[in-house]
């Protein structure tokens, strides 16, 4: 039989436990900066947007040429549905290069932007990026009909969203979408799942400690920000 002395002693360590760990958590934070993190200070789509941009360019500030998109495409094979398409195989062959274009806010011929888009020569990568804003109306379906216009050799619309929730069928419809997946034309990705584990590869084929931190950092607030989405069998429509 548990007896009141028995939870004055449960809690009272408890408390003790409590304390030290605050104590320690002080402590790091005022060592290490375990607290801190330029992550917190950004709020806006159009920020990640530079940051993933920067990171997939071959010729990006960070210096290490093709070796962090290498990571993004090994992502994107072992994500694939249709790994064996020719698309695939013509993006991990020729997307690996220095001669490979990075754009932001690419203009469709609608007006629309699409936030990244990877390129070289008739190949391309089309990338929206959703960690917060919702789905406007078609805007899925157009990035696709102008991606597959203007890219004959093959091409990939990556939609990316904060905890990996499909995109809201106003945007893309539910036949649209299973077309886009079965021809290999098409991936879902998660801040939450997916691009904290390609930022952990990214990490281990750095070379610069300054970039590796970076990297870190960008790492935990995706894998803290967001949690991951529970399967629901139904596609979200806001």
């Amino acid at each position: 039989m548990i007896t009141k002395t028995d939870i004055d002693v449960f809690f009272g360590g408890l408390e003790s436990r409590l304390e030290g760990a605050a104590e320690y958590r002080t402590k790091a934070a005022r060592l290490i900066g375990s607290d801190f993190s330029v992550f917190r200070f950004i709020n806006y789509e159009y920020q990640f947007s530079k940051i993933l941009a920067d990171i997939l360019d071959p010729m990006g500030s960070h210096g290490q040429g093709g070796a962090l998109l290498g990571r993004f495409l090994d992502l994107l094979e072992n994500r694939s549905s249709v790994p064996s398409a020719s698309v695939m195989s013509e993006l991990r062959e020729r997307m690996t290069s220095r001669r490979v274009s990075v754009r932001r806010e690419q203009v469709t011929d609608g007006g629309r932007l699409i936030d990244i888009v990877l390129s070289e020569g008739d190949i391309g990568i089309g990338i929206e990026n959703k960690p917060w804003v919702a789905d406007q109306n078609r805007q899925l379906s157009d990035y696709a009909k102008y991606l597959s216009r203007y890219f004959s050799g093959g091409w990939m619309l990556l939609y990316v969203s904060g905890a990996g929730n499909p995109p809201a069928t106003q945007s893309l419809s539910s036949d649209e979408r299973q077309v886009l997946l079965n021809g290999g034309n098409y991936l879902e990705l998660s801040y939450a799942a997916d691009l904290a584990e390609w930022l952990s590869a990214c990490i281990h084929a750095c070379d610069a400690d300054k970039v590796r931190w970076f990297l870190r950092d960008f790492q935990d607030f995706s894998m803290t920000k967001f949690k991951i989405a529970q399967p629901s069998g139904e596609t979200s429509d806001g």
